[in-house]
């Protein structure tokens, strides 16, 4: 079974493709802000135990191809890594 994670009770390959861009898609993510911004997306995801497949910060949207484990939904992989956990 190549390609799998594993957890104490599951194998698994949840792989999601998330595109999330600014409001106006404005070019913001550029000079200081890009490399901050993926140190903190690197962060969350270890924190989460989640796997960086692929990864770019554009100057205006950012994609990220994650393995995320089973016990977290894609809704709310997106809103820690936006940084909307409160609401």
């Amino acid at each position: 079974m190549e390609g799998y994670s594993r957890s104490s009770h599951a194998r698994y390959r949840c792989e999601y493709h998330f595109v999330w861009v600014p409001k106006y898609r404005y070019h913001v993510l550029v000079k200081d802000i890009k490399p901050r911004l993926r140190e903190i997306l690197t962060e969350l995801c270890e924190w989460l135990d989640i796997k960086i497949i692929e990864g770019a910060i554009c100057p205006d949207h950012v994609h990220m191809y994650l393995s995320v484990p089973p016990k977290h939904s894609p809704s709310f992989v997106m809103k820690m890594l936006k940084g909307k956990s409160g609401e």
